[in-house]
């Protein structure tokens, strides 16, 4: 599930509440948990605003894609509540304080109770919604914490280097803008000869006689940015929401592809990691080793979830959000 495990805290800074008796009925079922309809109204409008363009209209497929999204999050977002209150976990006075110490900074800061009105019904949330996201935070951190305690002593130093050796490499990796001099979107002509100049740099990144490091200078707009010629190394944590990382992954040491993401075409090729990497930084591997073990863990019990659907969902669309924010 390479999810980012986000619980969307740093949307607190930009959303907003919806209006209506709607949103207090059941949207669907997590476990047998009830999640009202206000709640999942934010996550689909969340979806929209994050990761679909700001338009009029939308396709029924991108409403579909917003909605699947969605419901992923609301698992995510229960499964840790649920596991928390298994295991025993649950906020302390002082945790409690700081969340409303946080909360009413966070209203002054926005100038009163009618301006937080105002930012919960641009964002589509409702006080008890912001209370809950801002609650999501320490239930995940105190159940990440608690599951890696449980599996720290489980990684030996066979482990831990198999670990290194089977989810670190290095890429490095060509990029070629598709962004326009004025900073506008390329026309499809121009996509189009990108792309005609990307294969041909791939086509060339196969000749053993020329080496990547002279097609990054020659031909990369970023060489200055991150990587340069010397790449960057990366674990299988780096990959999420980064699609030339994930192509790398995905090839044999040496192997080059060509991967299209947001900001331009990637010719990407897989190396190996120096030897001197893991000693010098283990313990930043042993923590990613743990975080990948949650995350795995998690992931495990957000497919096991039993999720009940119900018709509201497919009543909820992009047009009438509002309408169930109560």
């Amino acid at each position: 599930m390479k999810k980012t495990v986000a619980f969307l805290l740093t949307l607190l800074l930009c959303l907003c509440t919806l209006t209506a008796c709607k949103g207090t009925g059941k949207a669907l079922t997590v476990n047998g948990e009830k999640v009202d309809q206000a709640e999942y109204a934010f996550f689909l409008n969340y979806n929209r605003i994050s990761f679909l363009a700001d338009k009029s209209s939308y396709t029924k497929d991108e409403l579909k894609q917003a909605r699947e999204r969605a419901i992923e999050q609301i698992v995510l977002n229960e499964t840790v509540r649920q596991k928390c209150e298994k295991y025993g976990i649950k906020l302390s006075k002082e945790q409690k304080k700081q969340l409303e110490s946080d909360k009413k900074a966070f209203v002054k800061a926005l100038g009163g109770n009618a301006k937080y009105l105002e930012y919960l019904k641009a964002a589509c949330l409702t006080d008890r919604g912001y209370d809950k996201l801002a609650e999501n935070e320490m239930y995940y951190n105190m159940l990440q914490e608690y599951v890696q305690k449980q599996s720290d002593e489980e990684y030996t130093d066979q482990q831990l280097r198999q670990f290194f050796g089977e989810n670190y490499i290095c890429v490095k990796y060509v990029r070629l803008s598709i962004t326009a001099e004025n900073g506008e979107p390329m026309t499809e002509h121009g996509l189009a000869q990108v792309r005609t100049q990307a294969e041909s740099i791939l086509a060339q990144s196969k000749n053993t006689e020329t080496a990547f490091e002279e097609l990054i200078l020659r031909y990369s707009d970023d060489v200055a940015e991150e990587g340069g010629t010397e790449g960057i190394i990366v674990s299988i944590l780096d990959a999420e929401g980064q699609p030339y990382i994930e192509t790398a992954f995905g090839l044999e040491t040496w192997e080059t592809a060509l991967c299209l993401q947001s900001d331009g075409y990637y010719i990407v090729q897989k190396q190996e990691v120096p030897a001197t990497y893991f000693e010098e930084n283990r313990s930043y591997v042993h923590q990613t080793a743990l975080d990948y073990s949650f995350m795995k863990q998690l992931d495990e019990w957000c497919v096991g979830a039993k999720v009940k659907i119900k018709d509201a969902v497919y009543k909820i669309n992009f047009k009438n959000i509002e309408e169930y924010i109560k």
